[in-house]
């Protein structure tokens, strides 16, 4: 996507800068620690996760609940290749604060990985293609290098 587009949008890396009324959510900032024991940390351009892998958000899309994002280029397996990451809030009072699901990990395009079909966020235990979303809560910080990572 070039341009600035639809407000709505977030646009990282490609000439834009964020439009002055759309915000990040800042539950989604910050140092994580997933239901599998991994840690990440995420801010407005990068999430890393676990040890080893790094994704480059490139799209923010707040209202419908993704990010688009382009695996680094060192990341174990895809490199290179595109994510579509869904996220819902969970509101149940413990403490896993929201989840997510990677929707697609090796898509061979920004656009493809755009027109992936939203996870469903519905049912959390198991809309990401029939496996649950991943649960996360934040953390002061996150766990050491070598700490269990998918």
């Amino acid at each position: 996507m070039r341009g600035c587009g639809a407000l709505a949008v977030v646009l990282l890396g490609e000439g834009c800068g964020r439009p002055p009324d759309v915000t990040i959510p800042v539950e989604l900032h910050g140092v994580f620690v997933d239901d599998y024991g991994t840690g990440h940390t995420i801010d407005d351009s990068l999430w890393v996760h676990g040890p080893r892998n790094r994704y480059h958000l490139v799209e923010w899309h707040p209202e419908s609940g993704f990010v688009l994002a382009r695996n680094d280029v060192a990341n174990v397996a895809d490199g290179g290749r595109y994510d579509r990451i869904d996220w819902l809030m969970l509101r149940d009072g413990n403490e896993w604060t929201w989840a997510f699901c990677i929707a697609t990990w090796d898509a061979p395009s920004l656009a493809a990985a755009r027109a992936v079909t939203l996870a469903d966020t519905t049912n959390p235990r198991s809309g990401c293609g029939g496996y649950p979303f991943t649960r996360m809560r934040r953390s002061a910080t996150a766990p050491p290098p070598g700490a269990p990572d998918e």
